[in-house]
């Protein structure tokens, strides 16, 4: 039967046998005789106690309940012998640094921890503490979340719930863990005296930052400056950001490049062009804007850590960004630099009564159009079958002329392509249909092209010359080809002219 006692350490109580006990206090007793001229002895003690109490609650699991010799002298290995961490700087350290390590052998140590770093903390010490766990410098945590409060404002929810869920590293074990450092007597003894040392730099760098700045005025006047442009940079790089972002939401949502399926398939056959482009001019403008932001933060902050190559970065990526973009823009632009047409003219024998109809047919392929609907260049494509339909980019004019006395008809099909060749080849390949019968010319709202033609600004123009004082007629459907103009000179036009 073993007599046990009670004792308190590191703020809770433990129930231990007695030899556990005198055990534990000659290990203890030997560590504080071994910081003895230490100035931060007694928060060495308290922090090294608490590490013990958190091992020891580790150990008390039901039906255990009483610490044992044998659980003290597994602490003592994990922890290590005191006789091997001297003081800093002594001779006896460096002598005893060249034996054996007493830790061989001892089980693993904590691995690293996340937790809120509430020195080096800005709000509330989130990205500092995040940058240890993932080894990254916290102004790119930092940026990180001002972009994610930017596109969308999700980065305040997210920090204010990892503010929340995350601990402060509140002691010392704590502190060394978030580094992923071993809680050891000899890292707990360095974390102390490192922390004592940066305390009496930062009250000694104040006093000379408050007689710097009685002695030297221009240069606390520049470093307003350094604040001044710093956030003038800031503000102007979250500008463009916005812009940009409000731009792109509308051009790839309702505006011209809002079907990318579509265009990627028509103009650019599914060769993956289309988002190497888009890949290549989104570096094109982003690199200079987080240039510019990394630049405020580091105007802003002041003795801000300099993310070392990110620079370089930024420069590389927007060179690369440079030939994707004039690579991919040169291979486009080539499909579309010569322009070619094939015309076909029709003479109409004769008016009889001076009245000329016009009738444009119902669309029975893009249904739902009407007058007031803005149009892109792939509003109205569809593909059926072996054809592909365009609704767009029919063109149809009437013009009376005083000398003609025969009514003509023109129909001009046009395409682009890398050669004329290519360009006039392409454009015999559109297909548009219309009838001529007596006084009534009768349209399709679309043309059509192969299924496999790619896009190359395939357009149908329909001219129509009449001679003056001809009355024309037109039915409703007039809307349906995308742009219709007239100079009718001394015609008359009937009222259900659309």
């Amino acid at each position: 039967m073993n007599k046990t006692i009670s004792i308190n350490l590191g703020g809770s109580i433990f129930n231990i046998e007695e030899d556990a006990y005198l055990v534990l206090k000659s290990y203890l007793d030997r560590i504080k005789s071994n910081f003895a001229s230490d100035a931060s002895v007694e928060e060495i003690m308290s922090d090294i106690e608490g590490r013990i109490a958190e091992l020891f609650s580790s150990k008390l699991q039901a039906p255990k309940i009483v610490i044992d010799k044998k659980d003290v002298e597994e602490i003592m290995i994990v922890m290590g012998r005191p006789e091997d961490f001297a003081p800093e700087n002594s001779e006896q350290s460096q002598s005893q640094q060249t034996g054996s390590n007493s830790n061989e052998g001892a089980p693993k140590h904590d691995r690293r921890r996340i937790y809120r770093d509430t020195d080096d903390a800005y709000v509330g010490g989130v990205c500092s503490g995040l940058s240890y766990y993932l080894g990254w410098d916290p102004i790119i945590l930092r940026i990180g979340f001002v972009l994610l409060v930017i596109f969308g404002g999700s980065g305040i929810p997210a920090y204010i719930i990892l503010w929340a869920v995350i601990p402060a590293a509140s002691n010392t074990a704590e502190k060394l863990r978030m580094r992923g450092e071993p809680v050891t007597i000899d890292n707990i003894s360095k974390f102390v005296n490192e922390e004592a040392k940066n305390a009496s730099e930062r009250v000694r760098g104040f006093e000379e930052r408050m007689k710097s700045k009685m002695q030297n005025r221009p240069n606390a006047l520049g470093r307003v400056f350094r604040r001044i442009f710093g956030a003038l940079f800031v503000m102007f790089a979250l500008f463009l950001l916005i812009a940009f972002v409000t731009g792109s939401v509308f051009t790839f949502n309702a505006g011209p490049a809002s079907n990318l399926t579509m265009i990627d398939e028509l103009v650019f056959q599914n060769d993956g062009n289309l988002w190497w482009l888009i890949i290549g001019g989104h570096l094109v403008v982003l690199m200079p804007i987080f240039a510019i932001l990394y630049i405020g933060f580091r105007l802003l902050v002041e003795n801000s850590k300099r993310v070392k190559g990110l620079p370089w970065i930024f420069l590389t990526l927007f060179i690369i960004g440079i030939l994707i973009t004039v690579v991919g823009s040169a291979t486009l632009i080539r499909e579309f630099s010569r322009d070619n047409e094939v015309m076909q003219t029709f003479t109409i024998d004769s008016i009889a009564d001076s009245t000329f109809a016009i009738e444009v047919k119902n669309d029975t392929v893009f249904l739902g159009r009407s007058t007031d609907d803005e149009r892109y260049p792939f509003d109205w494509h569809s593909k059926i079958g072996d054809k592909n339909y365009y609704g767009n980019d029919i063109y149809f004019s009437i013009e009376t002329i005083s000398t003609l006395d025969t009514p003509k008809l023109v129909i001009e099909r046009r395409a682009s392509g890398k050669t004329l060749s290519e360009a006039g080849e392409r454009a015999e390949r559109i297909d548009y249909a219309y009838s001529l019968n007596g006084n009534k010319l009768t349209l399709d709202p679309y043309f059509t092209t192969p299924s496999n033609e790619p896009y190359r600004n395939q357009s149908v123009k329909i001219l129509l010359y009449l001679p003056s004082g001809t009355r024309i007629e037109m039915n409703d459907n007039m809307h349906l080809i995308s742009d219709y103009w007239s100079e009718k000179g001394n015609a008359t036009v009937l009222e259900n002219e659309y």
